[in-house]
């Protein structure tokens, strides 16, 4: 559109244009027949029309329309640089949203390690295989695994 618009210099154009007014008024003493007259003697008017034919624009309206081409191909680029990004965004999304899929997966199975672990400390202390310092350095690696659950 903005091509299009810029190329209009390149055609002829036309205007009209008219007036209507007076000059003169006395408003002392006057009555309005008196008015009326005055404004029949001193009324004027006027009528014209213009055309203009562009002939020689210096190359302006040449550099107006390559201005106007450059301007449609920075926006395509730009949108084209939305595009991409808003593509990226969604990659990265993707990838935080699995690699976080992949640490909770992860942190269970840590969990789950360090309960069974925990378990056997258990039974290991219930038959004096373990004191109770190891039994409780395990209970505390099993609370914080599951913290961070």
């Amino acid at each position: 559109m903005g091509v299009e618009l810029a190329k209009t210099s390149y055609y002829p154009s036309i205007g009209v244009g008219g007036s209507l007014n007076t000059n003169y008024a006395e408003l002392e003493g006057f009555t309005s027949d008196d008015y009326t007259t005055q404004l029949d003697n001193n009324l004027s008017y006027g009528f014209g029309a213009q055309v203009s034919i562009p002939i020689y624009s210096n190359g302006s309206t040449r550099a107006n329309v390559e201005r106007a081409k450059i301007n449609v191909e920075n926006s395509k680029l730009g949108y084209e640089q939305i595009l991409e990004t808003l593509k990226l965004n969604v990659q990265q999304a993707l990838a935080n949203a699995r690699a976080s899929k992949k640490r909770l997966e992860a942190s269970e199975e840590a969990y789950n390690a360090q309960k069974l672990a925990f378990e056997n400390t258990s039974k290991r202390l219930e038959i004096g295989a373990a004191n109770t310092f190891e039994w409780e350095s395990q209970k505390t690696q099993m609370e914080n695994a599951e913290i961070t659950k």
